[in-house]
């Protein structure tokens, strides 16, 4: 059994305990932990996001997969779009090219196949691509997060 003294002892020291944490507590910053879990949660859902964008952007490629490949160098109607991030507009050997698309110095990229896919003819008159193009920018976005994933 625990003497007064004791007692007031032990309550002594369990005060200088709970002040030293408090103090500790007191001066650590919160909004960083509440920064860092916003950092994470908006991370995970972007990812989450991203990949729902490509699996629509995955449903919108069927309208092109009949004329174009993407996991093959093999070329349909089309030529086929492997490695189409930076390739040169008309420089797949063996496929014949309209001398517009040939002759019209477009390195493809986010912007210019956003640009063609939209509108093919419009963006390059005189192309043999017989495609009307995509007009719902959410569509031709997540197409293009679906080729930059799956022709890379």
């Amino acid at each position: 059994m625990l003497t007064t003294l004791a007692l007031s002892q032990r309550n002594t020291k369990y005060k200088k305990i709970l002040e030293a944490r408090n103090k500790i507590l007191a001066s650590f910053p919160f909004f960083m932990i509440k920064k860092t879990l916003l950092a994470i949660l908006l991370f995970v859902s972007n990812i989450n996001f991203s990949i729902a964008n490509i699996e629509s952007g995955k449903k919108v490629f069927n309208k092109c997969k009949s004329c174009h490949s993407i996991k093959q160098e093999k070329n349909k109607l089309g030529p086929h779009l492997v490695k189409i991030f930076g390739r040169k507009a008309g420089s797949i050997e063996n496929f014949k090219y309209s001398s517009a698309l040939k002759d019209s110095g477009i390195i493809w990229s986010e912007e210019t196949l956003k640009g063609y896919l939209a509108n093919p003819r419009k963006y390059i008159p005189g192309t043999k691509m017989s495609f009307a193009g995509i007009k719902n920018t959410d569509q031709l976005n997540h197409l293009i997060e679906y080729l930059k994933k799956d022709s890379n």
